[in-house]
């Protein structure tokens, strides 16, 4: 059965294809199922960047979209740090022997640069993503499938939270502050918690 996401381009290209009146507003993450549609409606299939969240990061990097940028370099494991989480993994991540990628977006997921990195520093992988936790574990799994290694993705869980404040409130809440995510990060690449942990 196909999900949501699934269904989803094809059955909204096929409108742009029978009427005319349709048009389709993406961000940069859902852009790659209207690949087709936008080369034929290009005026009605419209990429924006839409920031999600008032959070970003203290400065800018020389970034392109399409490849993660190696950050820092280390020996045991690697974090990739995904849009405006980079700031909170840099400070997690302050004097761990771990490689910080850099990803403005997971789609295309790089995985030719998350694979350059295992090969020194490790298969033990962790993604630190400021959507649903798990959001890319796949892709980092099928970059890595044929070595043997371990991901843990971390992000905004499942359960609702309706109480959760300021910004910095919310991230502690989810796990994703610079505290959380260093205790969360050094157990799992010093071998203390599983992936699915």
């Amino acid at each position: 059965m196909d999900s949501m996401r699934d269904r989803f381009a094809p059955v909204v290209t096929r409108l742009l294809d029978e009427d005319p009146r349709v048009a389709v507003v993406l961000a940069v993450v859902g852009a790659d199922g209207f690949t087709e549609a936008g080369r034929r409606h290009p005026d009605r299939v419209v990429d924006v960047g839409i920031r999600l969240s008032l959070q970003s990061n203290a400065a800018g990097r020389p970034v392109d979209g399409q490849r993660f940028l190696t950050v820092r370099e280390g020996r045991a494991g690697v974090v990739v740090a995904a849009g405006p989480m980079l700031d909170a993994v840099l400070a997690a991540t302050e004097d761990l022997d771990v490689t910080v990628l850099y990803a403005t977006t997971v789609r295309p997921f790089d995985a030719a640069a998350l694979r350059r990195a295992t090969a020194t520093a490790g298969t033990d992988v962790v993604l630190v993503e400021p959507y649903l936790a798990g959001t890319s574990t796949a892709a980092a799994n099928d970059a890595l499938a044929d070595v043997p290694h371990r991901v843990l993705g971390l992000g905004v869980g499942r359960a609702e939270l309706r109480r959760y404040g300021r910004i910095d409130e919310h991230l502690a809440a989810h796990g994703l502050d610079a505290r959380s995510l260093r205790e969360r990060i050094t157990r799992f690449t010093t071998g203390a918690v599983s992936a699915g942990a």
